[in-house]
């Protein structure tokens, strides 16, 4: 919970710093972005178990600010998206596993001519998430069932085991290029979580899982 916390506080005095770096610079430009590409996840194994995940689709839309900073070519990026992650899991059964976040990324951007660089932390909210999981008993039945996962911050009580959770929060970083033609920019990007997405138990001896994402995106700005 202390780890939590002081990730929560570093990216408030982040947001706050750069907040007051570039609040004063010239007008900044405001547009609407959509991506999409592949969603997967990392696993941290305790024991001697190997998973061999696969991508589901990824998605993501929302608006974006883009403030010229005082350095030349330099901008600071900020963006308010909804996305949706997860992973593909044979185990037994075929495991399918969606979750939904309110993301703030915050990017800081080199320009050079129409190509950008960039970089940066990103804060994601959980909001909810499913589980759909096919396959066939050990009496030969089908099986198609889905569950609900619930986004919880701390660990998982006794009480609660009847329900699924997920880490309410994730924190990372974004890597990527774009280019750029007039009011349109299209990019290429990965961005790797930092905080497990699986909520920890009582025990915490759980596997940790991190999200990983590869995505394209296409931007518009309103007042290029």
């Amino acid at each position: 919970m202390m780890k939590k916390r002081y990730y929560i506080l570093s990216f408030i005095l982040l947001a706050g710093a750069f907040w007051g770096s570039v609040k004063n610079y010239a007008q900044p430009y405001y547009g609407f972005r959509i991506s999409g590409g592949w969603a997967n996840v990392s696993i941290t194994s305790t024991g001697s178990i190997s998973y061999n995940t696969k991508p589901i689709g990824y998605f993501s839309a929302g608006v974006f600010a883009e403030y010229p900073m005082s350095r030349e070519n330099m901008y600071f990026e900020p963006s308010l998206m909804l996305s949706r992650k997860g992973f593909n899991l044979s185990f037994f059964y075929n495991f399918h596993l969606t979750f939904y976040y309110l993301e703030a990324p915050l990017m800081f951007d080199y320009r050079l001519n129409n190509f950008t660089l960039g970089a940066g932390p990103y804060f994601a909210l959980g909001l909810t998430g499913n589980l759909r999981y096919t396959g066939t008993d050990f009496d030969g039945n089908k099986v198609d069932e889905n569950e609900r996962y619930y986004p919880i911050l701390g660990k998982v009580k006794d009480e609660d085991d009847d329900k699924l959770y997920f880490n309410m929060l994730d924190l990372g970083i974004n890597l990527g290029v774009s280019y750029q033609i007039d009011r349109y920019r299209i990019g290429f990007y990965f961005s790797r979580g930092f905080l497990p997405v699986n909520a920890p138990y009582m025990d915490d001896e759980e596997d940790k899982i991190f999200n990983k994402v590869f995505y394209f995106s296409a931007s518009y700005y309103f007042n290029f």
